[in-house]
């Protein structure tokens, strides 16, 4: 008895970490490369995939500008926020790390972003990126509150089109 509970143990975890090597980080999101699809808005969707020490998470919004998604609190106050945007002096996709503070958000002191890419074709704007499950003071483990949020403009300082709270289990 005690064989067949480790084996299904193993099993069990070996299928949940191991939908993270499914993800190739390119700014492309392939049917089933991620374990989890959130469609949280009739144009925004995210996904995510994570393994023991890394939350692997994409985004995809049908909108010419900015995606986010936020991580530890179901508003933008105290929430871990990543912003995926084309930077125009860069000439290349980035992902930056900002805390929520009211109704604003502040650029984080460390960017704990490990890897990013980007790509928009046309109206559509994906990006994709990998952070540690333990980001600041928020553990991505068990049930965690996210926001999202997406523009029509790269600029940062742009106001979101449309914005929500959800819970994901990690």
């Amino acid at each position: 008895m005690r064989v067949l509970v480790l084996l299904i143990m193993l099993t069990s975890s070996i299928f949940a970490f191991g939908q993270a090597k499914n993800v190739k980080v390119d700014g492309v999101i392939q049917d089933k490369e991620y374990s989890s699809t959130y469609a949280v808005d009739k144009d925004f969707k995210f996904y995510i995939s994570y393994d023991d020490k890394n939350a692997y998470v994409g985004m995809e919004a049908n909108a010419k500008g900015w995606v986010s998604v936020g991580f530890g609190s179901p508003m933008m106050d105290k929430s871990i926020m990543f912003i995926g945007y084309f930077n125009k002096d860069k000439n290349k996709f980035e992902v930056e790390q900002t805390i929520g503070v009211k109704h604003n958000h502040v650029k984080a002191e460390k960017n704990e972003v490990i890897n990013s890419a980007g790509k928009r074709e046309g109206n559509k704007t994906v990006v994709e990126f990998v952070i540690p499950r333990k980001i600041g003071n928020v553990e991505l483990k068990g049930e965690v509150d996210v926001i999202w949020a997406y523009a029509a403009s790269d600029s940062l300082k742009a106001y979101h089109s449309k914005r929500g709270a959800t819970k994901v289990k990690f």
